[in-house]
């Protein structure tokens, strides 16, 4: 967004920062080095594949992609319907197994290096605790926060993101 490019320029001049469409990005082809994308690509409705063949021609050949998206578990459609009912409003995103973004990032033309879940949130298994959190003082929220946290790491269901690296082929 414009705005954020606009701050990010005041705030860290020494980058270049561009706003555009993931899947049409204007840098030359086989010019970057790595390409982060946290939580991004899986809101096109249209589904992944154009942002991550973007990626591909962006990257030079043994360039690294990681991306996140979010995991398709019960427990966290169950959370995108309590924030986002159905039929109110247009497409958000999709959710992916394990397996089905490492397709998706293989489809695209990479060398798959890893996958597995990248985070955990306890708002996924204890909704009501969560809701109870928020409304503690910030001190005691941030504490709660991150105890809460340390839990939902060990627990399957509470598996939020899964995390793909995959390396541009090299030819």
């Amino acid at each position: 967004a414009a705005p954020m490019i606009e701050r990010l320029q005041r705030e860290r001049p020494g980058p270049r920062w561009i706003a555009a469409d993931i899947r049409d990005v204007p840098l030359p082809a086989e010019s970057v080095d790595a390409i982060v994308s946290w939580g991004v690509i899986e809101h096109d409705p249209a589904g992944p594949g154009a942002a991550l063949r973007e990626f591909h021609r962006l990257l030079k050949p043994g360039g690294w992609l990681l991306a996140t998206v979010p995991s398709d578990t019960p427990q966290r459609r169950a959370s995108s319907r309590a924030q986002f009912p159905e039929g109110q409003g247009e497409f958000f995103q999709y959710f992916f197994a394990n397996h089905e973004l490492g397709a998706e990032v293989t489809a695209a033309g990479f060398d798959l290096d890893l996958l597995q879940p990248s985070s955990s949130h306890y708002a996924l298994v204890h909704p009501t605790l969560y809701g109870r959190v928020l409304k503690l003082p910030a001190p005691l929220r941030r504490v709660a926060n991150h105890t809460l946290m340390r839990y939902a790491a060990h627990l399957p269901a509470a598996q939020s993101m899964v995390l793909a690296v995959g390396r541009r082929r090299v030819a």
